[in-house]
């Protein structure tokens, strides 16, 4: 979230020399600067100077631009003086570029030590101006020289960390419709510079986060911006020509990346904020904040009036716009709960939110994403999510009641998963975002399950504490505007305990099919894959049953069959039934060893809830499953044709021998499966069902702008 006093007087400008690249960018107000960057110390300076007194003092020293290949980009710096601070930028460069570059230097009459250090660069292209022409002029003379597709403006006091080029690369790539790329700017003393910048109405403009902590989760999700500093911005060259290059209208400097970037949009094309590629920008380090803001000042009517149409639906100048206007996109924006970052492999209905967070970001809508139990941001899952445009917070250390306080009328629709979360969020949700529509997604009923358990293990039931569990997990329900249910007999159910306006849908799950590669008599074993995270009761009380009590009874019919375990996070007694016919392997990353391997898959749940993704997981690899009538229920799968169901113990012993055994009852099982998950688990079709119930309890539409 934006501080308090984000919306500061001073302009929001990464600033050098008006011979160097500027961002141009001025907060809403039009005073003198109230802020600046923080100031490099004496000490830091001399560093600098001692390195490159130390460098040029050698005779032999040089710096040798490498070339590994074909150049993927041009990089473009324009240097006036501060050969110190150039030094570090090219060193940076050349240490962390992670990719083939070619490099043009300008030296625009440079006075100090610079051209010095330029003419012991080698395998670069320096371009010598015998006076300073400006920052705007000597681009373009450096772009002009440029042959690579990608072409990167670098300024000469910014310094790359390593992986940031060759993610900026691939991000104009392969982000569909991206024609520049913008990177996280930090000060070196740590704090944010900017994370992507926002043009206002007025023709304004304010940089996103500036003196913040650049690891707050608003600065680290991939976004479409109004655009980005020209501190390191890479272009598609082929645009950048198209466009004429840098207006030179603007005389030396600032605007003219802003400039830049509205013509990107006006051309059809997009600016993207990359937050994982991290530059180290120094700033002001050979102009003033008073100077930047006067030539911001200078520029500002220019850039209105060259813009004007486009301006006049962009958003007011304001503080309470700044979370409308740091996203480029105009979709609804959609705040999700769930228990974590979900990954499929976590099992506990994670890869149905897996597939839910993916669908929703991919459809245009913007999303925030809150884990309320296990608040981990793991790295690979958060990073999957963030660079798909979501962005994924953690509840602040005051309170969920204070977040959604800031968020107030940002979001217009709110989905929460699992009635755990609904008691920690309904209430907060109708005092702090009254006009948002929430959706429950019920991914399983969880009393139900509850229940089930409860008499597998022998326990009696208060039939009154079983209406309380139930009524009170529907009341959870009834608080939403609508329910997503995982299949029709739970919906029933829903239906059933909730008004009869309560719109209830079923989502389930989506598979691709996976063609099975193995014949029948290469494969050996039985095996259940699911997960045990935090313990599991009824994947733990299945895998125990099997072993111990029905296993011993298949073993003595089918010989050396094993049962193999396969998930993550197994309990201690689940790890104590390792033995030789028994293997627990754990997490496995390729599940596909296991399902081109064993002959059956077995899931011997006796309570649960929900669909189980283990079963349709199962099918959709073409291995026959035996499952209980628990672990089968609301698939609508015929028995027989497409799964066996097994009634009882001894009813399921005699279904695993039957399928280990029976060839053509085993090809015939195989073929039934596959051919219902094409029906049932379509990826494409149950991503577009998501998003049919998503708009037909939330219209669709733009958000509305606010008023001049």
């Amino acid at each position: 979230m934006m501080p308090a006093d984000s919306m500061s007087t001073a302009p929001g400008v990464p600033t050098t020399a008006p011979a160097t690249t500027a961002p141009a960018t001025t907060a809403p107000a039009t005073t003198a600067p109230a802020t600046t960057a923080p100031a490099t110390t004496g000490s830091y300076d001399g560093q600098l100077a001692q390195a490159l007194a130390a460098f040029l003092g050698d005779p032999d020293a040089r710096m040798t631009i490498p070339h590994d290949g074909a150049p993927a980009v041009s990089v473009v710096v324009v240097a006036w003086n501060k050969a110190p601070v150039t030094l570090l930028s090219l060193a940076s460069l050349v240490a962390s570029a992670g990719l083939a570059f070619e490099l043009i230097v300008v030296d625009n009459g440079s006075d100090d030590e610079l051209p010095e250090l330029l003419s012991r660069l080698d395998g670069a292209e320096v371009i010598r101006h015998t006076s300073n022409e400006g920052f705007i002029k000597a681009a373009n003379a450096g772009a002009a020289e440029a042959s690579c597709r990608h072409l990167l403006f670098l300024n000469n006091d910014a310094m790359v960390t390593p992986g940031s080029l060759p993610l900026m690369v691939r991000t104009l790539d392969e982000y569909p419709g991206a024609g520049a790329v913008g990177a996280k700017l930090v000060w070196p003393t740590g704090r944010l510079q900017e994370a992507g910048s926002i043009i206002w109405r007025d023709g304004s403009a304010q940089a996103y986060g500036r003196g913040d902590d650049p690891q707050q989760p608003a600065y680290c999700y991939l976004r479409e911006v109004d655009y980005c500093s020209g501190a390191a911005l890479l272009v598609d060259r082929s645009l950048f020509t198209s466009l004429g290059g840098f207006d030179e209208g603007y005389g030396i400097a600032y605007y003219e990346d802003a400039d830049l970037c509205m013509g990107v949009w006006a051309s059809g094309r997009k600016v993207v904020y990359q937050p994982k590629s991290i530059i180290i920008h120094h700033e002001f380090t050979t102009s003033t904040p008073a100077l930047a803001h006067d030539l911001c000042q200078l520029n500002r009517p220019r850039f209105a009036q060259k813009w004007r149409e486009q301006l006049a639906s962009r958003w007011p100048a304001s503080p309470q716009n700044v979370l409308f206007a740091r996203d480029r996109r105009r979709s609804d924006s959609l705040l999700m709960f769930d228990d974590r970052v979900p990954t499929a492999e976590q099992g506990c209905g994670y890869a149905r939110s897996q597939v839910m967070v993916d669908t929703i970001a991919s459809s245009g809508l913007k999303m925030t994403f809150v884990p309320l139990v296990d608040q981990v941001l793991w790295p690979e899952p958060t990073d999957r999510l963030t660079q798909a445009g979501v962005e994924v917070m953690l509840p602040p250390p005051e309170g969920l009641a204070a977040f959604l306080d800031s968020r107030r009328g940002y979001y217009r629709s709110v989905l929460v998963s699992r009635p755990h979360n609904a008691e920690l969020v309904m209430e907060l949700l109708g005092a702090h975002l009254p006009e948002a529509l929430v959706l429950y997604d019920a991914e399983a009923v969880y009393y139900r399950r509850e229940v089930m358990g409860a008499e597998v293990m022998g326990m009696a039931l208060d039939p009154a504490g079983v209406e309380e569990m139930r009524s009170h997990e529907l009341a959870l329900m009834q608080d939403a505007d609508a329910v997503i249910s995982v299949s029709d007999d739970e919906a029933g159910l829903i239906r059933s305990g909730c008004d009869a306006e309560m719109p209830v849908f079923t989502w389930g799950f989506a598979h691709e099919v996976h063609e099975p590669a193995n014949p029948f008599e290469e494969r050996r074993d039985v095996l259940f894959v699911g997960s045990f995270l935090r313990g599991h009761e009824p994947n733990r009380d299945a895998v125990r049953h099997f072993a111990m009590d029905l296993l011993p009874s298949v073993r003595d019919q089918l010989g050396d069959c094993r049962f193999i375990v396969v998930g993550a996070s197994p309990t201690e007694d689940v790890l104590e039934l390792a033995s030789p016919e028994v293997v627990v392997t754990g997490f496995v990353e390729d599940l596909s060893i296991y399902y081109e391997s064993c002959r059956l898959v077995v899931v011997p749940l006796r309570f649960g809830a929900g669909i189980n993704y283990k079963v349709t997981e199962a099918m959709s690899y073409g291995v026959p499953v035996v499952a209980s009538p628990v672990a089968a229920e609301g698939l609508g799968a015929l028995d027989g044709e497409e799964i066996v169901v097994a009634q009882d113990d001894e009813a399921f012993i005699d279904a695993v021998v039957r399928s280990y055994r029976d060839e053509d009852m085993w090809y015939r099982i195989q073929a039934g499966e596959l051919d219902y998950v094409r029906r049932n688990c379509d990826p494409a079709l149950v991503r577009q069902r998501l998003l049919e119930i998503i708009h037909a309890v939330i219209p669709g539409g733009p958000v509305p702008l606010p008023p001049l």
